[in-house]
């Protein structure tokens, strides 16, 4: 397995088939994170399948706008048969390296409450309640984590 930056459309399929399946693939949620200052990241296997996916998005964190180099990680997807096989932490971590790379600080993400134990694992911890995503319905916390120096040594 290898995680690359790649287009937008490579991991769309991925993204919506695993986040938002109830929706027709042209919906407009699956050109989330489609803009210019977007990064689009996979997992692929040996064959070049897209087996994990996320996007890297420069963004204010909510819970301190003012902080600079502030990323926002979202549509992080892994293929389901492969989840808990170290796709998941291969994709978080090449994210935070681009994020250093790019002069990111911070990386926070919207994380499925069931989600959450993935991520604290990885060091991100909440900010505040959990709340219900007007779009999905489904619910969430708010996360968070400080950029180490070297990823490789803070995600599992």
């Amino acid at each position: 397995m290898r995680v690359a930056v790649v287009d937008a459309q490579a991991t769309r399929a991925l993204r919506m088939r695993l986040l938002r399946p109830n929706l027709p693939p042209d919906s407009p949620a699956s050109a989330v994170g489609d803009g210019p200052t977007s990064v689009h990241l996979a997992a692929l296997d040996e064959s070049g399948r897209v087996i994990g996916a996320a996007v890297l998005l420069p963004n204010a964190f909510p819970a301190a706008p003012e902080r600079d180099g502030a990323f926002q990680l979202r549509g992080m997807a892994v293929d389901p048969g492969l989840q808990r096989g170290g796709v998941g932490s291969a994709v978080l971590r090449h994210c935070m390296t681009e994020a250093l790379a790019r002069g990111g600080r911070l990386l926070w993400c919207n994380a499925r409450t069931t989600a959450v134990p993935f991520y604290a694992h990885h060091g991100l911890r909440t900010s505040g309640p959990e709340f219900v995503a007007a779009d999905t319905g489904i619910a969430h916390y708010l996360m968070w984590v400080e950029l180490p120096a070297d990823p490789a040594s803070s995600v599992q």
